[in-house]
């Protein structure tokens, strides 16, 4: 069976029938209606009716799984880039994962869920069951997640923790094979090879076929086996107990000490950088447009606008190991760089594993905002995203004792290089902004190069000795086994207090440079008032240098999201600090 077009669906007359009696939805009617289809098929003798299987894209992706779930008569099923609500947990739906999330689907298309789901925004972690339960609910039977690697509407990191959820089930009613797991290259759509893909699992799964699905994981990380990997062992309780913050320098000379031996621990919970060569770039001021037919190198080519012109920026410019981006300047009305001078802004996005910096909520309006404001903006993917998730797949077996978080500040280092080597680029103007990771990974690089002459921080951070997993967080576990960013953070799980290095350091460590924190009211993932307390603790870095001004939090009355309140904020501040 294939779920098929809106225009061909008959479960609509349902809503009418049973007007006032039921509250149902289109997609569950949907479902429905698949099951009422599987009656009429158990009355037919050629049918095998062990054998019938349920497949559906997109939308109709949610609506197999959800049909799967509730008949068992369903003996396999294959939801294909169903996406949120589907394949992808709704906890990992938030605006910091950049996909199709409850606001979005309340809103767009609010026949199909219920409206109740759209009290859970900006707390999708506490919804009563989420779609590993659906899953579960699935086996024995066959069940393959199927998605793109970089479509849209998905997140490949958040459908393997899915699936891994999922497969305890399997494993315990003793049917891991009969779960599956499948990407194809491209977006949205699927081909003639797919489809038979998917057939080839239903024929393993009904016994007709020894095929079995491979099943290729690229987030396949776990903590576990990263220290068996590395073999490092950590005792936390070789490091002081730290539980209150201790930034106690009573002048600048003292506070360098004490920053020296900050930025010590910092390198250490970014792991040990392996020897590399630095790219020196051209060896000359490279000029706006300069290696214009390099725009093969992505996905899709980015488009300027009469006010915005746009240029490749590569290992010719100096950027990192074989590292891209995008480089976005004001154009003036006779359509040429606006000035020689430019201010240049290093964005850094979410966890928006399937589109990188062409993230889904904001990135075009972003460009388009900030250069009208006269600053040049540059971005590019970071390690595990977008054209980069392949590159991160491997990533502990190559570098064990290093990181992820540390390999993406290298490269936001590795971006300063390639901008100062631009000749209409202001070198002492370099600016990191971000949001959600991209936040988190700016503050460790501004912290670390002082040729990065400011930072806004949305939602990047909350302090981590106090982040305990009793308050309701994910803790510092986000970072050491969720994501595999800092996996020595793992060692210190339910031994908080102890980490060696937190934010309010690295916050301080930026002094006297200007730094806006943005930290939303209701943001689930963060403990507001130990935020103003880390702030507070940094200001008195801020004050030795004589500039207090230069640190600056801000509160929106909002969930965790970088609305379009929050990038006015930013633009404010931008314009006046720089």
């Amino acid at each position: 069976m294939y779920a098929g077009a809106d225009s061909k669906d008959d479960t609509e007359k349902y809503a009418e029938i049973w007007a006032g009696e039921y509250d149902w939805t289109r997609l569950m009617r949907r479902a429905w209606g698949a099951s009422r289809a599987i009656d009429y098929l158990f009355t037919l003798p050629e049918v095998d009716k062990g054998k019938i299987a349920l497949t559906g894209h997109s939308r109709n992706g949610k609506t197999s799984l959800m049909a799967a779930a509730f008949d068992e008569r369903i003996s396999a099923c294959i939801p294909s880039s169903g996406g949120t609500g589907a394949e992808v947990p709704w906890r990992y739906t938030s605006f910091n994962y950049d996909i199709e999330d409850i606001a979005l689907l309340a809103s767009a298309r609010p026949s199909w869920l219920h409206p109740r789901l759209r009290f859970f925004i900006g707390n999708e972690h506490k919804l009563p069951i989420d779609q590993n339960s659906f899953m579960a609910l699935i086996a024995p039977r066959g069940l393959m997640l199927s998605t793109a690697l970089t479509e849209g509407a998905s997140n490949i990191w958040a459908i393997e923790q899915a699936y891994h959820a999922s497969q305890k089930v399997y494993d315990f009613l003793d049917a891991g094979k009969n779960i599956a797991i499948r990407t194809r290259y491209g977006e949205h759509g699927v081909s003639a090879r797919d489809m038979e893909e998917y057939i080839d699992f239903f024929d393993f799964v009904f016994e007709r076929s020894n095929h079995q699905p491979e099943n290729r994981l690229h987030c396949p990380y776990s903590f576990e086996e990263w220290v068996a990997l590395s073999g490092e062992k950590v005792n936390p309780l070789s490091y002081p107990e730290k539980t209150e913050n201790l930034l106690k320098a009573g002048s600048i000379a003292e506070w360098k000490n004490q920053k020296s031996e900050i930025l010590k621990q910092i390198a250490w919970v970014l792991g040990d950088e392996p020897p590399g060569v630095t790219n020196p770039g051209p060896g000359s001021l490279q000029k706006a447009g300069r290696g214009e037919d390099s725009f093969g190198t992505f996905l899709t080519r980015p488009r300027g606008t009469e006010k915005m012109g746009v240029m490749p920026v590569s290992p010719y410019n100096g950027f990192g190991d074989q590292l891209f981006g995008y480089l976005y300047y004001p154009l003036n009305d006779k359509g040429k760089i606006k000035s020689t001078n430019l201010p240049v802004v290093i964005y850094l996005y979410e966890y928006d594993y399937s589109k990188g910096f062409n993230s889904y909520h904001q990135m075009e309006s972003l460009l388009q905002e900030l250069t009208e404001q006269g600053f040049a903006v540059f971005t590019y993917d970071m390690l595990g995203f977008g054209n980069r998730i392949e590159e991160a797949t491997r990533f502990y077996e190559r570098y064990p004792h290093w990181s992820k978080l540390g390999k993406m500040v290298t490269d936001t280092k590795g971006a300063v290089d390639a901008l100062v080597n631009l000749d209409f680029i202001d070198r002492n103007c370099i600016i990191v902004a971000g949001y959600s990771l991209g936040a988190t990974v700016g503050l460790y690089a501004a912290a670390t190069d002082e040729r990065i002459a400011g930072v806004v921080s949305v939602a990047g951070f909350t302090p981590m000795r106090t982040n305990t997993l009793d308050r309701g967080t994910e803790g510092i576990k986000t970072y050491s086994h969720l994501h595999g960013l800092q996996p020595r953070l793992g060692f210190f799980v339910e031994k908080e207090s102890r980490i060696p290095v937190d934010f309010h350091e690295i916050t301080a460590s930026i002094a006297p440079r200007p730094i806006l924190i943005i930290a939303p009211e209701f943001d689930k993932d963060a403990h507001l008032q130990d935020i103003k307390t880390a702030v507070n603790e940094a200001e008195q870095v801020y004050t030795l240098f004589e500039k207090p001004e230069n640190i600056q939090l801000q509160i929106p009355w909002d969930i965790n999201r970088f609305s379009p309140e929050m990038r006015e904020t930013m633009y404010e501040w931008l314009s006046r600090k720089f």
